[in-house]
């Protein structure tokens, strides 16, 4: 698996600035050498939790997000078909 550079850092660090804007972190923690996770609470969003991997990538969960990714993949299937 390729490595992060350091414009992947950058991009991300640009998305996750106005995502992140305002919140406090709830908790944080390293299940596993190389990972860690923080949860934050994002004032009109709710929890978001972040999960960094050393060096391969950085995952966002927010179950508010998922629903609306696939409900706007919905929406656009069915306006395709």
């Amino acid at each position: 698996m390729k490595t992060m550079s350091n414009v992947d850092i950058n991009a991300i660090c640009y998305e996750l600035n106005d995502f992140l804007k305002g919140a406090r972190v709830d908790k944080s923690f390293q299940p596993t050498n190389d990972t860690v996770i923080m949860r934050f609470h994002v004032s009109g969003t709710g929890r978001v939790d972040l999960i960094f991997q050393a060096g391969m990538r950085i995952i966002v969960l927010n179950i508010l997000l998922i629903i609306l990714k696939y409900l706007l993949l919905f929406q656009w299937f069915l306006e395709n078909i």
